[in-house]
C-alpha cells in the first residue's frame, strides 16, 4: 500500500495486522515517487486525477487494478493526465471541454450524474483495454455503501 498520510498507513497496518496478510507491504509516499514493482493496485474513493494516477502506474508495470474513482469534477483541463485518456473518445470527437464537462456532471447524484460518471469510467476502461487489459466496469455492494460506487477492474492479458 502506497499512501502520503502517515495516519492512513497506521490504519491499514492494524488491518492487515487483524487479517494476517503478511505478503503485504506499506509504503508512506507519494505516489509520484513509488518505484517497486507490485502486482495489484487498488484505490478506493480516489479523488479527481487520483484515480487515472493509479491507473497509469498499473498500466506502467503491467499491474492488476481494482479502482473506485471519486469527486470526477476534479478532473480539470490543466492536470498532469490528458482527458479523454482514450482513442474511442477522440475518434467520437469528444474534445477535452466535452470531458471537463462530463467530469463536472458527474459529481451530481442524479440519474444525469450518473450517465457522466459511467461515461468518464468508459473513457478510463477504453485506455486500459488499448493498452492490452481486460476490464470491467461494475459497482460496489450494496448500492446504498456510497453515492460514487462505481469499480473499475482490470487485468492485464498475457
Amino acid at each position: 500500500m502506497v499512501d502520503n498520510k502517515e495516519a492512513s498507513i497506521g490504519q491499514a497496518r492494524k488491518r492487515l495486522a487483524q487479517l494476517k496478510l503478511p505478503n503485504a507491504t506499506l509504503v508512506q509516499s507519494n505516489l509520484d515517487y513509488f518505484i517497486r514493482r507490485f502486482d495489484l493496485g487498488v484505490a478506493l474513493h480516489a479523488c479527481g486525477v487520483a484515480t487515472d494516477l493509479v491507473l497509469d502506474k498499473c498500466r506502467a508495470t503491467r499491474a492488476s487494478f481494482v479502482l473506485c474513482p471519486c469527486c470526477y469534477g476534479n478532473l480539470a483541463l490543466d492536470m498532469p493526465v490528458s482527458y479523454p485518456r482514450s482513442r474511442l473518445f477522440y475518434q467520437r470527437g469528444i474534445t477535452p471541454s466535452d470531458h471537463s464537462l462530463l467530469a463536472r456532471l458527474a459529481d451530481h447524484v442524479t440519474a444525469t450524474g450518473r450517465s457522466a460518471m459511467a461515461a468518464v469510467d468508459l473513457d478510463r476502461a477504453a485506455v486500459a483495454l488499448e493498452d492490452g487489459y481486460r476490464v470491467t466496469l461494475t459497482k460496489l455492494k450494496p448500492d446504498s455503501c456510497s453515492p460514487k460506487h462505481d469499480l473499475l477492474i482490470g487485468m492485464p492479458i498475457v
